[in-house]
């Protein structure tokens, strides 16, 4: 079953073509890697998807229905959540109250005990149920990444838009955020599609790759297909991947 359908998708500003006719679709249940070089477009896709962004042409559909034709808070409330390339949490509020914030304006709309109840989960599932209460000013740079997560699990997304989570983490970090991204789809059911730079991580996770350079779609499959994809090698990686 086809969750997210892109067709056709372009964004212009100006002159500057950011996304060029863009088509692919994510199934339910699929981790897909969206990769490509700096200004390739991958952000501005995702900011299409969520509402950032109107489309210059194209179409969004999400489990059936015209993203195009919602404001972003119908969006995430229509199942659709992410997170940012870099992490802006309330500084002064909580991490608690941060998760607590997506639980009552997401999706689920819930009252606020029930709410904080289902920040509390969320924080666990991080791994941040010890920092509850800490500011999050004072967390750690891998621990707001963890935040972000949470925060938009709490709007209960039946598709994640993950922007470069593991960027700037060293790899013990970087291996277990790859295990809390398959725990999202294992155990919340939520499918995920996930911007990245850390080929390894992609290797290790992703069950489809789409390849975008210059705005355009390059190659869209499976890891080892996808990574030795000539055009693939002369646009963004410079080498075959070595397993």
């Amino acid at each position: 079953m086809t969750l997210l359908d892109c067709r056709g998708v372009t964004k212009r500003f100006g002159g500057l073509v950011a996304v060029r006719d863009v088509s692919f679709a994510v199934g339910l249940g699929e981790i897909v890697a969206l990769i490509g070089p700096n200004g390739a477009g991958k952000t501005t896709l995702f900011n299409c998807i969520s509402g950032v962004y109107r489309l210059t042409a194209g179409t969004l559909r999400f489990d059936g229905r015209d993203l195009a034709a919602l404001r972003r808070d119908r969006i995430c409330r229509a199942g659709v959540g992410r997170t940012f390339q870099i992490p802006r949490p309330f500084l002064d509020l909580s991490a608690l109250e941060n998760v607590l914030l997506g639980a009552v304006f997401g999706k689920g709309g819930a009252s606020l005990p029930h709410a904080r109840a289902a920040a509390q989960e969320d924080l666990a599932f991080v791994g941040l149920d010890a920092k509850a209460e800490a500011p999050a000013r004072s967390l750690t740079f891998q621990e707001r990444r963890a935040l972000e997560v949470a925060r938009a699990l709490a709007t209960r997304p039946k598709l994640l838009l993950l922007d470069e989570v593991m960027a700037g983490l060293n790899p013990t970090e970087v291996a277990g955020l790859v295990r809390l991204v398959r725990r999202i789809r294992d155990e919340r059911g939520v499918t995920v599609l996930w911007v990245e730079h850390v080929m390894r991580a992609v290797m290790d996770l992703a069950e489809r790759i789409v390849v975008l350079h210059q705005g355009s779609v390059v190659a869209d499959g499976p890891p080892p297909a996808v990574v030795r994809d000539p055009a693939v090698v002369e646009a963004y990686l410079g080498e075959k991947y070595v397993f």
